[in-house]
């Protein structure tokens, strides 16, 4: 094959959502075209085509081909890179505004929080999934806030979420 595809979670999507907590062991991995791009030239490759699709809440299918070969460079790649530049892919502070934006989700959670427990009320999670967990570790959300979880998946029943050890019931 004189190419080679590969795919993976558009970095953009993750900013621009405030999707921090889909970062976990099995999605840790986020990148740019304009990542992708300067990688490749690293190693002799090129991008010469992209497709946005869906996947992950947004993903990025790139083609790749060695730096000498025929395959023409799409309008697809010029624009997405152009468009990557313009908003900041390329300058610190772009991520710096993302962490703000980060901590400041944080704060506003565990307000809203702290303002039902202390109005008497009871709060459970729905579902135990890799991203609530990365959610609740983060944010430091225990028992003392979360009062205990339920979830569909019987094998989750009677344990408890990883980190932050809140139990794990079925859903009634």
């Amino acid at each position: 094959m004189a190419w080679s595809r590969w795919s993976f979670p558009h970095l953009e999507r993750l900013i621009n959502e405030n999707q921090f907590d889909t970062i976990y062991h099995e999605h840790f991995s986020y990148f740019s075209l304009v990542t992708i791009d300067r990688l490749a030239k690293r190693h002799g490759l090129r991008v010469f085509d992209v497709e946005q699709i869906p996947t992950h809440g947004g993903s990025l299918r790139v083609y790749l081909c060695r730096a000498d070969a025929v395959h023409a460079v799409t309008s697809n790649v010029t624009s997405l890179l152009a468009h990557e530049r313009e908003v900041g892919f390329e300058d610190i502070g772009h991520y710096a505004r993302f962490a703000a934006q980060v901590h400041h989700t944080k704060r506003q959670l565990l307000s809203f929080l702290i303002e039902c427990k202390e109005k008497g009320a009871r709060v459970c999670g729905y579902g135990a999934p890799g991203k609530g967990n990365t959610l609740l570790n983060y944010c430091g959300i225990g028992t003392d806030f979360l009062d205990f979880t339920v979830d569909l998946n019987p094998y989750k029943h009677g344990r408890y979420t990883p980190g932050m050890h809140i139990p794990i019931h079925p859903v009634p």
